[in-house]
């Protein structure tokens, strides 16, 4: 039986709608179920909590606090041998487990430090903290040692970078030691930190700093170059996800990169910001955590895109934020049933400002609130009060962007109208994802556009869809509405 499957969606790209429309709301229990069991129920749109807190009235809920905990706790050094691996996609500031210390020297005045900072492989550290202090110090599998040159540090901490190749060797200097670390412990796959301290009371007063570094994180295949190379581009991290041994395990030929290059280059373009100069449209650029579900690492990942992943004809499909223009027109001779018309979200769904945190390099990579997005008509047309919509970007760095994807939110909230709909074969061409245009004169729609939310092949013959409302302008950066 096809079937079109949504597997998940970013809070920010679907709009309330999602929430009051007649769709299948299940969790995502296992890789496996999300890939196999969904196929044999029809199809669907999955949300999570983070979709659920942002459109379903519920305010920032636990997913809010489960970001700023998250990150609060991803740059701090934990004293433990035992802790999830995470994956860093675009730039972070991440600690990680204190997994081995040692110390050397004369009245033992040297101390060495093994902090992992990601399961992967990196590309390289632009620079690294003594709590809220920066050294200075880059490093690259090309140039993996450096210390301190200038500053109350200098000549007090030195670092080497194991990129986390697989295969990587041991390193020499702690094997040399005879303190416990030999040549077997390779942390092969996983990126770590050396860090060798040379004590000084006026130096560390407080004994050993926390440490963290601003790292440029996975490499990523682009099928647009066939390389592999480091990047933010949220559609790229995507795939990456779909395809590794953590993630959806999804093979080459189960992507369509078709739509990814698309994806990616949409990501790429260069928007207008105030008060001047340009930034990508998407990039993602954040941390997730092996030890959350898929679903949850999914939406957090498609956040930086505004984003959904659809699963259809035994594909995965990518598609950003963004309008697509319409090719197929339904009408009256289409249908094979009546329909269901919604013409408006209900109140419990509604709002008609959005609000929310992103994460900001300028303090320190944590959570911070973005200016907030609001429409006066809109408000008024909601009885004169403002209604506000919570929203957490994990992976979103740039406060322009944020404020780009909180208006793109609240544009598509205001499409209210849906429409299930029993048509005949003629639409089997329509999938998921796409516009089309309705024209029903019955009820003064003429070539009206619809983005289709669920696609499912009717038992009975036919094809069965679910539409919301669309229009291009919900895509328009508009300034007026910070």
């Amino acid at each position: 039986m096809p079937v079109s499957v949504a597997i998940a969606a970013a809070a920010s790209y679907a709009g309330a709608a999602i929430a009051g429309s007649a769709m299948a709301y299940s969790a995502i229990a296992s890789v496996s179920w999300l890939t196999y069991s969904m196929i044999a129920t029809g199809a669907s749109v999955l949300v999570g909590g983070v979709l659920r807190n942002a459109v379903g009235g519920r305010g920032g809920g636990g997913g809010s606090a489960n970001f700023t905990a998250q990150a609060q706790g991803r740059d701090q050094i934990v004293r433990s041998g035992v802790a999830n691996r995470t994956i860093v996609y675009g730039r972070a500031m991440v600690s990680g487990p204190l997994v081995f210390g040692a110390s050397s020297g004369a009245s033992n005045g040297t101390l060495h430090l093994v902090i992992p900072l990601a399961g992967h492989e990196i590309d390289g550290i632009e620079d690294i903290y003594f709590n809220e202090v920066a050294l200075g110090v880059a490093l690259t599998s090309g140039a993996p040692t450096a210390a301190v040159a200038s500053g109350v540090y200098a000549g007090k901490a030195n670092f080497t970078l194991h990129s986390g190749t697989a295969g990587q060797a041991a390193n020499a200097e702690l094997v040399a030691l005879g303190a416990g670390w030999t040549t077997a412990h390779t942390l092969s796959g996983v990126a770590y930190l050396v860090v060798r301290l040379t004590f000084d009371k006026d130096v560390f007063p407080t004994g050993i700093p926390n440490i963290k570094a601003v790292v440029r994180g996975k490499k990523l295949y682009d099928p647009r170059t066939g390389l592999t190379t480091w990047s933010a581009n949220p559609a790229l991290q995507v795939r990456d996800y779909l395809t590794s041994n953590y993630g959806l395990e999804a093979t080459a030929g189960e992507i369509d990169d078709t739509l990814v290059v698309a994806a990616a280059n949409l990501c790429d373009e260069s928007v207008a910001i105030l008060p001047s100069g340009t930034e990508a449209r998407y990039t993602g650029n954040g941390v997730v955590d092996l030890g959350d579900t898929p679903r949850a690492i999914m939406e957090a990942v498609l956040s930086g895109m505004a984003g959904f992943v659809v699963w259809s004809g035994g594909k995965y499909l990518v598609y950003p934020g963004a309008y697509s223009a319409p090719a197929v027109t339904i009408t009256a001779d289409d249908l094979r049933g009546p329909l269901r018309v919604r013409p408006r979200i209900s109140r419990r769904d509604l709002f008609n400002g959005v609000r929310g945190t992103f994460v900001s390099p300028a303090v320190f990579w944590q959570p911070t609130d973005f200016p907030t997005v609001s429409n006066a008509t809109y408000a008024t047309q909601d009885g004169g009060q403002v209604i506000w919509r919570d929203v957490s970007l994990p992976f979103t760095t740039s406060s322009a962007t944020a404020q780009r994807i909180a208006k793109l939110m609240l544009e598509r909230s205001r499409q209210g109208i849906t429409v299930e709909m029993s048509a005949k074969l003629t639409t089997f061409k329509v999938a998921t994802l796409d516009t089309v245009m309705v024209t029903l004169p019955q009820l003064g729609w003429a070539s009206k556009e619809f983005k289709v939310l669920e696609w499912t092949f009717a038992p009975e013959g036919g094809v069965d869809l679910v539409l919301q409302e669309e229009t291009a302008a919900s895509y328009n950066w508009n300034s007026g509405l910070q």
